[in-house]
């Protein structure tokens, strides 16, 4: 008696919601009823195309053909099927292979429709069968074809649409929504607001999940209508992460940007959707993921270690975590204390060095150290109104160019004739307008100088001393804002935070600056035991080249610094380069 395997499919999910599979399931049980076929085994491929051949590579279909080849299907078995469409509508000698190949391996096809079964006596000794085989074949692939190359042609002339204004479906981002007559996409003011501050917080040096956890905490609404258990879900760090890489909060629409499996298009329809996120924000918020790569963990959210990510152990070089320990003093006051352990002696990884560092001792005094160079001028930028007021300059500064070609037209054409008391009129006012604007663009340069954080040294020094008490402030959104901050600055300068232990079992923290220019050594007390500092050499020498060039009238290499100790501290490495640039201009604002 032969056995049956029963193979169902379809195309595309939708399908899913409709009959299909119930009514081929029903079609070919009742078949194999009628003809006392025991069913052995249901294959379903839900989802898979056959033009594409998806089921062949991937679906149940091909691993059914592989355990026929491999012996584990029994020769003179029948594989059933509503339709002969449903094994391929790819080419028809591809299908025709196919088929072929697993007759000759003893496995007989039958189909529902027509009652036709085929094996690889009908196919070798009737040539009806073989052409009925390539007839069906051939119909079900055109018919693949026409239907794809519609599909193809109307997602190509909705898209010409939609680059013309046109709104192109209801769906859009969950900050957005179609108006009533589907005349255009507007903003939703409230959830407008939320993708800002997640850009802005981002920018501030704010994970996924902390982001997620600050929005979870205070309320507010999720973009997502999702449920789980009955409850709305909430924001997650998913959800977030792809909230602050996609392209739509600048406006491009991408038909195919979930699309993994059908590339219809790659190209983005530019200025779809309404701009949400200003370019200068989203570059800083995606500028701040990258750095941040490879350094979360749980202690960033609350950032108990300003120096996470450039920690390691003296021993192994492995990462250095934070552990945090807790202490009851007399009278019932709960202590909180930090400590540095190497991650690999932790997990008993190849490091014997398992002692622990007083992270608490060495903070304050690597900032006494260092936070004066590691804060430079941007991390007091107030970013958005230096980027209006740069706008602001760059108009008005264009504005007076025109004024003075108008200026320079008006004398031409007073050269040229006489007595034009209007044109002379003209002229003065165009030489006011000019001066006026003048005026304002200084007055304006000036303010973008504050914005952009730029003032003497007294007052840096006065702003770093601020700063310092924020970090450690009683309200924990202010002192997180401040701490990563913080963080982002030091990593700007701090190349490694070295915890090592002698062999008279002395520990020790070692600060170490862009490529050891500069190098502090701490005990575990958080007293400063040795200082290296190549600053002052580089410094001579960069004094001494820009004389040598001013002698020699090349300006271009002033301010240059010796190129043999720079290449020993940078080996010329351009982020090491814009490191070094900074601290020497810090130090040289501080002098």
């Amino acid at each position: 008696m032969m056995q049956a395997y029963v193979y169902i499919r379809f195309s595309t999910p939708k399908q899913e919601k409709g009959a299909s599979k119930e009514r081929q399931a029903e079609d070919c049980l009742a078949y194999c009823a009628r003809k006392g076929w025991p069913v052995v085994e249901v294959l379903e491929d839900l989802g898979k195309s056959a033009w594409k051949g998806d089921h062949l590579k991937s679906g149940q279909l091909g691993r059914f053909a592989e355990r026929v080849h491999a012996g584990e299907i029994a020769p003179g078995s029948v594989l059933v099927v509503e339709k002969l469409d449903r094994l391929s509508r790819q080419e028809v000698r591809t299908t025709q292979r196919w088929l072929e190949d697993l007759c000759a391996a003893g496995i007989a096809i039958a189909t529902v429709s027509g009652d036709r079964v085929y094996d690889d006596e009908s196919l070798r000794g009737s040539l009806m069968a073989t052409l009925e085989v390539l007839l069906i074949g051939k119909l079900a692939h055109d018919e693949s074809q026409n239907k794809s190359d519609r599909i193809g042609d109307s997602w190509r002339r909705k898209q010409e649409k939609a680059k013309a204004g046109v709104v192109m479906t209801t769906k859009t981002p969950g900050w957005l929504r179609v108006t009533e007559d589907r005349s255009r996409i507007e903003e939703i003011p409230e959830r407008v607001a939320l993708v800002r501050e997640i850009y802005e917080l981002a920018a501030n040096g704010y994970g996924a999940r902390a982001i997620a956890q600050t929005l979870n905490k205070r309320g507010a609404p999720s973009f997502r209508e999702a449920w789980k258990d009955g409850q709305v879900v909430g924001w997650t760090h998913g959800f977030v992460g792809d909230l602050l890489l996609s392209p739509s909060v600048e406006g491009e629409y991408h038909p195919n940007y979930r699309a993994k499996k059908r590339n219809i298009s790659t190209a983005p329809i530019l200025g779809y959707y309404p701009r949400v996120v200003d370019t200068d924000l989203v570059a800083r918020a995606r500028a701040a993921i990258t750095s941040r790569k490879g350094q979360g963990g749980r202690y960033r959210q609350n950032m108990s270690n300003l120096f996470q990510g450039v920690c390691v152990c003296g021993a192994c070089g492995g990462r250095m975590t934070t552990r945090r320990t807790r202490r009851t003093l007399a009278g019932g006051t709960r202590v909180h204390y930090n400590y540095l352990q190497c991650a690999n002696a932790m997990a008993a990884l190849k490091c014997e060095q398992r002692e622990f560092f007083d992270y608490a001792k060495f903070e304050p005094a690597a900032l006494d150290a260092i936070l004066h160079l590691a804060l430079n001028d941007s991390f007091f930028q107030k970013a958005a109104s230096s980027v209006q007021l740069s706008i602001k300059v760059a108009e008005m500064e264009k504005e007076l160019a025109l004024a003075r070609d108008a200026a320079r037209r008006l004398v031409r054409l007073l050269a040229t004739m006489d007595d034009m008391p209007e044109v002379e009129d003209e002229l003065r006012a165009t030489k006011q307008a000019m001066h006026e604007l003048e005026q304002k663009i200084v007055s304006t340069r000036n303010e973008l100088t504050v914005a952009n954080g730029r003032v003497s040294p007294d007052e840096h020094l006065r702003r770093v001393i601020d700063v310092r008490s924020v970090i450690e402030d009683d309200d924990e959104d202010v002192r997180i804002a401040a701490r990563l901050k913080v963080n982002e600055a030091m990593r700007a300068v701090v190349d490694q935070v070295r915890c090592q232990v002698d062999q008279d079992g002395n520990r020790a923290i070692v600060m170490i600056l862009v490529g050891g220019l500069m190098a502090f050594k701490f005990d575990n007390e958080g007293t400063l035991l040795q200082q290296v500092d190549l600053t002052s050499q580089m410094l001579f020498e960069e004094a001494m080249a820009a004389r040598k060039a001013e002698r020699s009238g090349a300006t271009d290499n002033i301010r240059q610094p010796a190129m043999s100790l720079r290449h020993g501290v940078t080996g010329q490495d351009p982020r090491r380069n814009a490191q070094l640039d900074a601290l020497l201009r810090r130090l040289r604002q501080s002098s």
